[in-house]
C-alpha cells in the first residue's frame, strides 16, 4: 500500500510550533510522574510513619484535657501533618509531569494555545454534548 499524506515542510511545523502544536507523549510524561511518586515513597515512608505515631501519640495525650482545646490542637497539628505530606507530594509531581514536558518539547510559547475562549464556558454552545438523545 502506497503512503498518500506527504510529510509536513519545515514552514508547516515552524507555524505548527508557533501556535502551540506540538508532538508529546502522554506515556512519558505519565512515566515521569510514576517515578516521581515511587522515589517519594522510597524516601518520605519512614517520615509519614514516624508522622502518624506522633500523631497517634499526641492524641492519647489530650484525651484528659478539655474537648474544645484538644479538638483544635488535634485539628492545627493533622492541618500541619497533611500540609507537609501533600506539598512534597504534589511538587514532586507538578516538577516531574513540567520536566518531561519541557523535555520532549522544549520552552514553547504560544499565547494562541493558552489563549482564553469563552466559548469553552458557554453552557449553551455545548448543551448538545449533555442532552439525551430520544429514539
Amino acid at each position: 500500500m502506497s503512503e498518500k499524506t506527504e510529510q509536513p515542510t519545515e514552514k508547516k511545523l515552524r507555524d505548527g510550533r508557533k501556535e502551540g502544536q506540538v508532538v508529546k507523549s502522554i506515556e512519558i510524561t505519565s512515566l515521569f510522574q510514576l517515578i516521581a511518586l515511587y522515589l517519594y515513597f522510597h524516601f518520605f515512608t519512614e517520615k509519614m510513619i514516624l508522622i502518624l505515631i506522633a500523631s497517634i501519640t499526641f492524641t492519647l495525650q489530650l484525651v484528659n484535657k478539655p474537648f474544645s482545646y484538644a479538638l483544635t490542637q488535634l485539628s492545627h497539628a493533622l492541618i500541619e501533618s497533611l500540609t507537609s505530606a501533600l506539598l512534597f507530594l504534589g511538587a514532586g509531581v507538578i516538577v516531574a509531569t513540567v520536566g518531561s514536558v519541557f523535555l520532549q518539547v522544549g520552552v514553547v510559547i504560544a499565547s494562541k494555545a493558552i489563549g482564553f475562549k469563552s466559548e469553552h464556558i458557554n453552557p449553551v454552545s455545548n448543551l448538545s454534548r449533555y442532552s439525551l438523545y430520544i429514539a
